[in-house]
């Protein structure tokens, strides 16, 4: 009798070959469901917590960005790309595009295919998402004390375009990842989120480092961790009980930093 915790096989009067069989399938069933390894050179270590921790993660001038391999077995680790401040997405009849420019403001316009641009909004925003009910916006700011996130539903009129505020994210979004469907998996400045338009908005973890951190991708494997790729290292969030307990996944030459004498600089410490 063979049995991975949730399949059962009865191997009584088995021939050989289909034993084998059998034990490839238990086997997969079990890697299915298991964590993704993590590459050599990377360690775990408990996320900063204290003052002096968290400034030297956002003062880190290394960015990670995150992603599985083809068989979802191993994770992928590889340095951040030039995060861009300009998003845009395609409509049948031109396109919506949006340009960040931070505290100092942002617009989405609508270019058609023929006629002058259009100002849609005045909102920074950070990713459009399309669903089957339409073209949504995670839009939002964070600076300074200023920290807040806003779900935004991009109708076409007959004339145009127009952005209707559906729902607050409670802070600034920074990166989101299909969950399947249009359940949006959304990291932002401090709370993770489960996104359904056009009203769910759910917290389902939160980080006081994130918000120093500047998330910039998500995966998530098939064990259901979740992994936020940011500046100075990776946040894991592994799944336990009704909840998630983080751990960060740092570079082995480099677990531990705290700043240096010089202004904004760090050092490592083992």
């Amino acid at each position: 009798m063979l049995t991975d915790g949730h399949t059962t096989t009865d191997i009584t009067g088995m021939k050989a070959h289909t034993i084998v069989a059998a034990l490839a399938a238990v086997t997969l069933g079990c890697r299915a469901k298991a964590q993704a390894v993590i590459p050599g050179g990377w360690i775990a270590v408990a996320p900063p917590t204290g003052e002096e921790e968290q400034r030297c993660a956002n003062w880190a001038r290394d960015e990670w960005s995150v992603a599985l391999s083809e068989d979802s077995t191993h994770l992928l680790i590889r340095p951040a790309g030039r995060d861009t401040a300009v998003e845009s997405v395609l409509t049948p009849t031109g396109r919506l595009i949006s340009f960040d420019h931070g505290e100092f403001g942002g617009e989405v316009w609508w270019e058609p295919s023929s006629g002058p641009r259009q100002l849609v909004a005045k909102e920074n925003l950070r990713r459009f998402v399309q669903t089957t009910t339409g073209i949504w916006g995670l839009a939002g700011l964070a600076h300074l004390t200023f920290n807040s996130g806003q779900l935004i539903k991009f109708e076409p009129t007959r004339t145009g375009w127009r952005a209707v505020r559906s729902a607050s994210l409670g802070a600034a979004p920074r990166t989101f990842l299909r969950l399947g469907g249009d359940t949006l998996l959304v990291a932002t400045f401090g709370p993770l989120l489960k996104v359904v338009p056009p009203k769910t908005v759910q917290i389902i973890y939160h980080s006081p480092a994130w918000e120093y951190t500047f998330p910039i991708s998500l995966a998530r494997d098939r064990a259901g961790t979740i992994y936020v790729g940011m500046r100075s290292g990776v946040a894991r969030l592994t799944p336990v009980g009704n909840g998630y307990r983080e751990t960060w996944l740092v570079q082995k030459t480099c677990p531990r930093r705290l700043p240096a004498d010089s202004l904004m600089t760090c050092r490592c410490v083992q």
